[in-house]
């Protein structure tokens, strides 16, 4: 919620009492799989507020930019196109708009029990953290993950407690106490390559004592809760595609146009020739798409 980025789960033992209120910003961010594979999606709320209200500034600067860069996202990961590419055109986008992209985050490709493959896209080009330079190919899946900021774009941990983790599935330790092991032979069960949280386990304080020395030894990875300052604005949108030989397919993911009350048409204006093409393409594409289905519909009716 707001300044929140992402990760918050709090358990129901917890004490956190959080209220949403009317004009609260909120994040709903959802994966699921099947036999392995796997669809992810996120969306942004602004709760209690009319589609077509008036948006402020800022917030409408996130809202566009972060709508603009889904849909390059989404049209730009084809084959033969590289990652660093796609990284450009973000940059391009969050400059028109005078916003900033979350550090850290990146899109990634999916595979059969595999969250985190190893194609990857930043979504902000940074000095501390680089990945390999990779080119798309037919028939990959992979998550569109735009987070968009007015603040710094630079979130760290407070002080709530984490609860989501996963498993790190090559590394391995022989652990020394029985809840421990007890957990983590529950974790291997359950969740042997995807992320969970602590309420999923049997026993939450029997998981909150094994958990210490899984994650000491490194068998755990932690999804901390982490925090912008207080009073940003984020827009977080995710969704899953699949790149096929005749055009990329979203098969996750809600309409993506932001609120009816946004108004950025100076600044979409300023974006570069190449990426209002793309967005026209891509719209160009959305259309037909329902026109089609309307004709179906109305074939049925009939």
């Amino acid at each position: 919620v707001n300044e929140c980025v992402c990760h918050f789960n709090p358990l129901d033992s917890e004490e956190i009492e959080l209220i949403i209120k009317d004009n609260d910003l909120v994040k709903i961010d959802l994966g699921v799989h099947v036999d392995g594979y796997i669809a992810v999606v996120a969306h942004t709320v602004n709760v209690g507020v009319a589609d077509e209200a008036p948006v402020a500034d800022t917030l409408a600067n996130c809202y566009s930019a972060a709508y603009v860069a889904a849909q390059a996202a989404t049209s730009l990961i084809r084959p033969g196109k590289k990652n660093s590419e796609i990284t450009k055109v973000m940059k391009q986008i969050m400059e028109t708009y005078g916003v900033t992209s979350i550090s850290g985050t990146l899109m990634h490709q999916l595979k059969r029990f595999v969250m985190d493959g190893n194609k990857m896209i930043m979504l902000r080009d940074e000095t501390d953290q680089k990945v390999d330079s990779c080119e798309f190919e037919e028939n990959e899946v992979y998550v569109v993950d735009i987070a968009v900021t007015n603040g710094e774009g630079k979130p760290k941990e407070v002080d709530t407690k984490t609860t989501i983790y996963k498993r790190v599935v090559d590394r391995k330790y022989h652990l020394k106490v029985k809840n421990s092991r007890m957990i983590f032979t529950e974790i291997c069960q359950k969740f042997p390559s995807m992320p969970f949280s602590v309420r999923a386990l049997s026993d939450e304080k029997t998981a909150r004592v094994g958990l210490r020395e899984c994650l000491a030894h490194d068998l755990i990875v932690p999804y901390p809760v982490l925090y912008e300052k207080k009073g940003v604005n984020i827009v977080h949108y995710k969704c899953t595609i699949l790149v096929l030989p005749g055009g990329n397919l979203k098969i996750t993911g809600m309409d993506l146009a932001p609120p009816k009350g946004v108004d950025t048409k100076e600044l979409d204006a300023k974006l570069p020739e190449e990426i209002k093409n793309v967005i026209a393409e891509e719209e160009a594409r959305k259309a037909k798409k329902a026109a089609k289905k309307n004709k179906k519909k109305a074939a049925k009716k009939k």
